[in-house]
């Protein structure tokens, strides 16, 4: 039975491998083989958590020894090529879900490598309020209506009344000028 074994070297550099072939009648023969183990760098990148309607920025960050080059970037969103080759890439977010990024690298000596994540898109939330008209120094009486989306996130608040600001979901606000 012929036995095919594997190994993966972690260090880069030359060595040795040997073979001893022994049959059952305890004769054997061996061989040496010096072999090079090429630097395969891992592929990296970076991004930003984009909301639908952004645009998605992929960035390239792997880091590659001097004597190293890229000779064929592909980068890839849910099984689809993005047109660049670039060390970066984009595409605009339509719709919420899951996006799976991958980034393939060939390098000039002959090795590759790929780095993958997955990202994830919420659904924008919704803004919204009623407010009936006041009488100058009653308080505002706000409803609050914004849209909470469908994933439970709960929203923060920024109120612009009259220059000044407010976080709180129903702030009290004093109608004081006309």
């Amino acid at each position: 039975e012929l036995i095919q074994p594997e190994y993966i070297f972690t260090d880069t550099g030359m060595h040795q491998v040997c073979l001893i072939a022994k049959n059952i009648l305890g004769c054997f023969d061996s061989v040496i083989h010096t072999i090079y183990v090429k630097p395969n760098p891992q592929a990296d990148f970076i991004y930003h958590h984009p909301c639908v309607g952004d645009v998605l920025y992929l960035n390239d960050i792997t880091e590659l020894p001097v004597e190293q080059k890229v000779i064929n970037r592909h980068w890839s969103i849910n099984g689809q090529t993005l047109e660049s080759h670039a060390n970066h890439a984009q595409m605009r977010i339509q719709q919420s879900g899951d996006y799976h990024v991958v980034l393939k690298l060939q390098y000039l000596n002959g090795c590759s490598s790929e780095s993958e994540a997955d990202i994830h898109v919420a659904p924008l939330p919704r803004a919204d309020f009623y407010v009936n008209d006041v009488c100058q120094y009653d308080t505002l009486n706000i409803q609050d209506v914004s849209f909470i989306d469908s994933e439970g996130n709960n929203l923060t608040y920024l109120w612009d009344y009259a220059g000044k600001t407010y976080s709180e979901k129903k702030p009290m606000i004093l109608a004081d000028s006309a």
